[in-house]
Protein backbone atom coordinates (compact mmCIF):
# COMPACT_ATOMS: atom_id res chain seq x y z
CA UNK A 1 0.00 0.00 0.00
CA UNK A 2 2.89 2.51 0.80
CA UNK A 3 5.31 1.44 -1.95
CA UNK A 4 4.92 5.02 -3.51
CA UNK A 5 5.15 6.89 0.12
CA UNK A 6 8.76 8.49 0.78
CA UNK A 7 10.33 8.14 4.02
CA UNK A 8 8.49 10.76 5.99
CA UNK A 9 5.37 9.25 4.87
CA UNK A 10 6.01 6.19 5.71
CA UNK A 11 7.06 7.12 9.20
CA UNK A 12 4.37 9.61 9.72
CA UNK A 13 2.27 6.45 8.80
CA UNK A 14 3.82 4.05 10.83
CA UNK A 15 3.19 6.83 13.91
CA UNK A 16 -0.01 6.89 12.81
CA UNK A 17 -0.83 3.66 13.75
CA UNK A 18 0.86 4.00 17.22
CA UNK A 19 -1.08 6.74 18.03
CA UNK A 20 -4.09 5.12 17.62
CA UNK A 21 -2.84 2.05 19.24
CA UNK A 22 -1.40 4.50 21.94
CA UNK A 23 -5.51 5.86 22.79
CA UNK A 24 -6.79 2.60 22.71
CA UNK A 25 -8.37 2.72 19.52
CA UNK A 26 -9.17 -0.65 17.64
CA UNK A 27 -8.97 0.88 14.25
CA UNK A 28 -7.13 3.96 12.48
CA UNK A 29 -8.92 7.01 11.77
CA UNK A 30 -8.35 10.20 10.77
CA UNK A 31 -6.87 11.92 13.65
CA UNK A 32 -4.56 9.48 14.24
CA UNK A 33 -2.74 9.83 10.98
CA UNK A 34 -2.80 13.77 11.55
CA UNK A 35 -1.31 13.07 14.80
CA UNK A 36 1.74 10.92 12.77
CA UNK A 37 2.09 13.71 10.19
CA UNK A 38 2.78 16.54 13.02
CA UNK A 39 5.50 13.51 14.26
CA UNK A 40 6.84 13.10 10.95
CA UNK A 41 6.86 16.25 8.47
CA UNK A 42 8.46 17.14 5.61
CA UNK A 43 9.92 20.66 4.13
CA UNK A 44 6.34 21.93 2.53
CA UNK A 45 4.21 20.71 5.82
CA UNK A 46 6.43 22.27 8.24
CA UNK A 47 5.92 25.52 6.05
CA UNK A 48 2.04 24.52 6.79
CA UNK A 49 2.34 24.54 10.54
CA UNK A 50 4.15 27.80 10.69
CA UNK A 51 1.84 29.63 8.18
CA UNK A 52 -1.28 28.66 10.66
CA UNK A 53 0.48 28.71 13.67
CA UNK A 54 -0.24 25.49 14.42
CA UNK A 55 1.70 23.66 17.67
CA UNK A 56 2.46 19.79 17.13
CA UNK A 57 2.68 19.81 20.73
CA UNK A 58 -0.81 21.68 21.59
CA UNK A 59 -2.29 19.48 18.88
CA UNK A 60 -1.10 16.02 20.31
CA UNK A 61 -2.03 17.31 23.89
CA UNK A 62 -5.70 17.23 23.06
CA UNK A 63 -5.04 12.65 22.69
CA UNK A 64 -3.63 11.40 25.87
CA UNK A 65 -2.45 8.12 25.86
CA UNK A 66 -4.33 5.19 27.30
CA UNK A 67 -2.14 2.99 26.46
CA UNK A 68 1.54 2.97 27.29
CA UNK A 69 3.08 -0.40 26.16
CA UNK A 70 2.31 -0.31 22.66
CA UNK A 71 3.85 -2.98 20.63
CA UNK A 72 6.49 -2.00 17.49
CA UNK A 73 4.26 -4.08 15.02
CA UNK A 74 1.33 -3.19 16.07
CA UNK A 75 -1.25 -3.21 13.44
CA UNK A 76 -4.86 -2.01 12.09
CA UNK A 77 -7.55 -1.90 10.50
CA UNK A 78 -9.16 1.40 8.34
CA UNK A 79 -11.97 3.14 8.97
CA UNK A 80 -13.90 4.09 6.20
CA UNK A 81 -12.35 7.49 6.81
CA UNK A 82 -8.88 6.70 6.59
CA UNK A 83 -9.61 4.62 3.53
CA UNK A 84 -10.18 7.24 1.52
CA UNK A 85 -8.16 9.85 2.99
CA UNK A 86 -4.79 7.48 1.47
CA UNK A 87 -6.52 7.23 -1.90
CA UNK A 88 -6.84 11.05 -1.86
CA UNK A 89 -2.83 11.50 -0.78
CA UNK A 90 -2.05 9.08 -4.03
CA UNK A 91 -4.52 11.08 -6.34
CA UNK A 92 -2.76 14.60 -5.13
CA UNK A 93 0.65 13.15 -5.77
CA UNK A 94 -0.45 12.15 -8.98
CA UNK A 95 -1.89 15.50 -9.99
CA UNK A 96 0.94 17.09 -9.00
CA UNK A 97 3.44 15.31 -11.22
CA UNK A 98 5.05 13.98 -7.85
CA UNK A 99 6.84 11.02 -8.00
CA UNK A 100 6.15 9.61 -3.96
CA UNK A 101 3.67 10.39 -1.57
CA UNK A 102 4.34 13.02 1.02
CA UNK A 103 3.29 14.21 4.79
CA UNK A 104 1.85 17.56 2.69
CA UNK A 105 -0.05 14.96 0.38
CA UNK A 106 -2.05 13.28 3.21
CA UNK A 107 -2.57 16.88 4.90
CA UNK A 108 -4.16 17.94 1.80
CA UNK A 109 -5.94 14.31 1.19
CA UNK A 110 -7.56 15.11 4.88
CA UNK A 111 -9.44 17.88 3.81
CA UNK A 112 -10.80 16.49 1.38
CA UNK A 113 -12.64 14.15 3.92
CA UNK A 114 -14.11 17.53 5.26
CA UNK A 115 -16.66 15.63 7.58
CA UNK A 116 -13.75 13.58 8.93
CA UNK A 117 -12.50 14.35 12.36
CA UNK A 118 -9.23 15.66 11.60
CA UNK A 119 -10.14 17.72 9.35
CA UNK A 120 -12.51 19.32 12.11
CA UNK A 121 -9.35 19.70 14.12
CA UNK A 122 -7.36 21.83 11.10
CA UNK A 123 -10.67 23.99 10.32
CA UNK A 124 -10.43 25.31 13.57
CA UNK A 125 -7.27 26.24 13.28
CA UNK A 126 -8.43 28.10 9.66
CA UNK A 127 -6.73 25.51 7.51
CA UNK A 128 -8.64 25.10 4.28
CA UNK A 129 -7.60 23.26 1.08
CA UNK A 130 -7.73 26.13 -1.11
CA UNK A 131 -5.20 27.77 1.08
CA UNK A 132 -2.69 24.04 1.68
CA UNK A 133 -2.67 23.83 -2.07
CA UNK A 134 -1.75 27.19 -3.12
CA UNK A 135 1.38 27.28 -0.08
CA UNK A 136 2.31 23.94 -1.17
CA UNK A 137 2.92 25.28 -4.93
CA UNK A 138 4.39 27.79 -3.70
CA UNK A 139 7.26 25.88 -1.78
CA UNK A 140 6.85 22.54 -3.50
CA UNK A 141 9.58 23.74 -5.96
CA UNK A 142 12.86 24.51 -2.69
CA UNK A 143 11.35 21.51 -0.81
CA UNK A 144 11.99 19.10 -3.59
CA UNK A 145 15.87 20.26 -3.48
CA UNK A 146 15.95 20.47 0.81
CA UNK A 147 14.37 17.12 1.23
CA UNK A 148 17.89 15.28 0.26
CA UNK A 149 19.46 17.03 2.71
CA UNK A 150 20.63 15.00 6.14
CA UNK A 151 18.19 15.14 9.00
CA UNK A 152 19.09 15.12 12.45
CA UNK A 153 17.57 12.00 15.01
CA UNK A 154 14.66 13.30 15.81
CA UNK A 155 13.09 12.34 19.11
CA UNK A 156 10.43 9.91 17.30
CA UNK A 157 13.41 8.02 16.41
CA UNK A 158 14.27 7.35 19.65
CA UNK A 159 10.71 6.25 20.23
CA UNK A 160 10.66 3.72 17.72
CA UNK A 161 13.74 2.48 18.84
CA UNK A 162 12.40 2.26 22.30
CA UNK A 163 9.20 0.60 21.30
CA UNK A 164 10.65 -1.82 19.22
CA UNK A 165 13.26 -2.90 22.59
CA UNK A 166 10.06 -3.33 24.37
CA UNK A 167 7.92 -4.90 22.65
CA UNK A 168 11.15 -7.80 21.66
CA UNK A 169 12.72 -8.13 24.85
CA UNK A 170 10.49 -11.46 24.90
CA UNK A 171 11.33 -13.04 21.77
CA UNK A 172 11.93 -16.45 21.15
CA UNK A 173 15.26 -16.23 19.16
CA UNK A 174 17.86 -14.31 18.83
CA UNK A 175 17.51 -14.93 15.01
CA UNK A 176 14.02 -12.96 15.12
CA UNK A 177 15.01 -10.39 17.03
CA UNK A 178 17.27 -9.28 14.11
CA UNK A 179 14.71 -9.70 11.32
CA UNK A 180 12.03 -7.67 13.75
CA UNK A 181 14.25 -4.95 13.94
CA UNK A 182 15.49 -4.55 10.93
CA UNK A 183 11.91 -4.82 9.57
CA UNK A 184 10.67 -2.19 11.51
CA UNK A 185 13.78 0.00 10.73
CA UNK A 186 12.56 -0.78 6.96
CA UNK A 187 9.10 -0.15 7.38
CA UNK A 188 9.67 3.54 9.25
CA UNK A 189 11.79 4.45 6.60
CA UNK A 190 14.78 4.88 9.41
CA UNK A 191 17.11 2.70 7.90
CA UNK A 192 17.32 4.60 4.94
CA UNK A 193 17.65 7.88 6.48
CA UNK A 194 20.74 9.90 6.49
CA UNK A 195 21.50 11.91 9.52
CA UNK A 196 23.77 14.46 10.34
CA UNK A 197 24.63 12.89 13.71
CA UNK A 198 25.71 8.89 12.50
CA UNK A 199 27.21 8.73 15.65
CA UNK A 200 24.06 9.40 17.70
CA UNK A 201 21.76 7.04 15.02
CA UNK A 202 24.17 4.32 15.97
CA UNK A 203 24.28 4.96 19.77
CA UNK A 204 20.50 4.95 19.63
CA UNK A 205 20.53 1.38 17.76
CA UNK A 206 23.48 0.02 20.42
CA UNK A 207 20.83 1.20 22.84
CA UNK A 208 18.28 -0.89 21.42
CA UNK A 209 20.33 -3.89 20.84
CA UNK A 210 21.49 -3.72 24.88
CA UNK A 211 17.80 -3.64 25.83
CA UNK A 212 17.44 -7.06 23.60
CA UNK A 213 20.37 -8.90 24.54
CA UNK A 214 21.29 -7.63 28.27
CA UNK A 215 24.69 -8.95 28.96
CA UNK A 216 24.42 -11.87 30.87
Amino acid sequence: MFERYDDCARRAMYFSVYEASRAGKSALGSEPILLGILREDDVVTRELWKGFRISADALRARYPAVVSDVPASAELPLEDDAKTILAYASHEAEERQDRNVSPHHLVLAILRVPECAAAIVLAEHGVEYEVVSEIVREVRVPAADAQFDPVELRASHHELLAAIARSMVFAPAREELVLAVFDALAASGIRNARFHDAAAFESALAELFAACWPPS
